[in-house]
């Protein structure tokens, strides 16, 4: 599984696995998957947008998002990529762990 950072709205947002446009999976899966996994957005600084969470409930790609400012935090090495969604409290809210040593 590929991963791809986004930047755009003020909101957090986890999708599935996307190949095709379309869901392959749970990104909490334990087996490799197919597919791109999304995370965005960010909002550290700025507030988050309502706007876009209660967009985003019509949207059948995420598989999580929240309304609320924070930073992504990644640690990568050469066999996975572990990425945590902190807030500006300093928690962590959410956090996903890809196989990083298998071709997607």
């Amino acid at each position: 599984m590929k991963i791809g950072f986004e930047n755009h709205d003020q909101t957090f947002k986890r999708t599935r696995p996307m190949y095709n446009n379309t869901p392959t999976g749970t990104s909490n899966a334990t087996k490799i998957q197919k597919g791109t996994l999304y995370l965005g957005d960010g909002a550290f600084g700025v507030e988050a947008s309502l706007e876009d969470v209660e967009v985003a409930d019509r949207h059948f790609y995420l598989e999580k998002y929240e309304f609320k400012s924070h930073l992504l935090f990644a640690t990568v090495t050469k066999d996975t990529i572990a990425v945590e969604a902190i807030s500006t409290e300093g928690r962590v809210f959410d956090k996903v762990t890809i196989d990083a040593s298998q071709p997607s």
